[in-house]
């Protein structure tokens, strides 16, 4: 008797379990539990980025064709707000030394505002000018001199936009914006980033082209000046080469193989390919191209590979361009991160 006392009680445990009511978590209400989680996720924040006339619009339209990725046209924020680059509007050599030390001085001022995180309210009425909608931005009077929360609230919008949207990818690209990495990370940590290079005969032979139909683009006539900005915008991207959360994407891959390097890029971004976004571009990029920028009208056809280096210049020029340009061979750089491994064949 005294040995089946142990079971004995094993026995009544086991019986007490099964005489409690467990009342099971209704269907409907794990379902709404889960849409409510996915609707408060965060959405993935990406940047496309490079010199323009690389690419960085057509890109941007192959990627907002997809069902998960919202855009919007270059919207300039982070540019406009932190202001940190001194970016020339002609070539330097022509600026005379008092206009460069002034240029330096207004460079270290606004390297020192980004830095302690203030902004005077009219450069921060200047970031939001582009921004469609309306906006949540700063309403107290610290948080409207403080870039962190600018940063916060465009970043806010741009997730309540995509939420609205039924998308879990917001894609802003405004090529300057290569030039601000390290600060949008600094505010956006896990923000990824997508980098697109161009062969830079052929950037400065595009700019040089603009140059001559759109007087906002006049600067590029210098060919110098042209092969300046490459130079700046190929440097800095191999500054962030090998980082977790950047992707480079050669221009001349995606002409060559497009399906395949598009693919390759969504898997990036944790997407899967769909067949119908090659035919929904065309019209994405008429949503994201501003009736001010008449020079993206091109992105609104068929992909296609464009060359005008060779029939833009004659030999002298061509040589010029070639010297001032840093990497003068463009195909040297088999070092450079493909998305594809193998691009010989065009995409059938």
């Amino acid at each position: 008797m005294l040995g089946q006392r142990p079971q004995l009680r094993r026995e009544k445990g086991f019986f007490r379990l099964l005489s409690k009511q467990v009342t099971p978590k209704p269907l409907a209400l794990e379902v709404d539990e889960r849409a409510s989680q996915q609707e408060n996720a965060c959405p993935e924040r990406v940047f496309i980025v490079g010199c323009e006339r690389s690419g960085t619009t057509l890109l941007q339209s192959l990627l907002a064709a997809h069902s998960k990725i919202h855009s919007v046209p270059e919207t300039h924020f982070m540019k406009r707000l932190f202001r940190t680059e001194n970016i020339p509007k002609r070539y330097a050599g022509r600026y005379t030394l008092p206009r460069r030390a002034l240029r330096s001085l207004q460079a270290w001022r606004r390297n020192v505002q980004a830095r302690v995180g203030w902004i005077s309210r009219r450069h921060a009425a200047e970031a939001w000018r582009d921004i469609e909608g309306n906006p949540d931005k700063p309403s107290t009077f610290w948080a409207r001199q403080s870039t962190r929360a600018h940063v916060k609230s465009f970043v806010d919008a741009m997730d309540a936009a995509s939420r609205r949207a039924g998308k879990s990818v917001w894609i802003e690209k405004t090529p300057e914006h290569l030039f601000y990495i390290g600060l949008i990370t600094r505010h956006l940590p896990g923000a990824r980033f997508i980098h697109i290079v161009r062969d830079g005969r052929e950037v400065v032979a595009s700019l040089n082209r603009l140059s001559k139909l759109y007087p906002q683009w006049q600067p590029f006539a210098d060919v110098t000046f042209a092969a300046e900005r490459w130079n700046r915008a190929w440097r800095a991207t191999k500054c962030w080469i090998g980082h977790p959360g950047h992707l480079v994407v050669r221009y001349e891959t995606l002409m060559l193989a497009p399906r395949r390097t598009l693919a390759s890029v969504l898997q990036f971004l944790g997407c899967d390919s769909e067949q119908d976004l090659w035919n929904a571009y065309p019209q994405v990029a008429c949503q994201l191209i501003r009736a001010d920028e008449p020079w993206k009208a091109g992105n609104m056809q068929s992909v296609r590979d464009c060359r005008k280096f060779a029939k833009s210049f004659d030999a002298a020029t061509q040589t010029r361009i070639v010297d001032a340009l840093d990497a003068t061979d463009w195909n040297a750089f088999s070092w450079l991160p493909r998305v594809i491994a193998d691009c010989d064949t065009l995409d059938e």
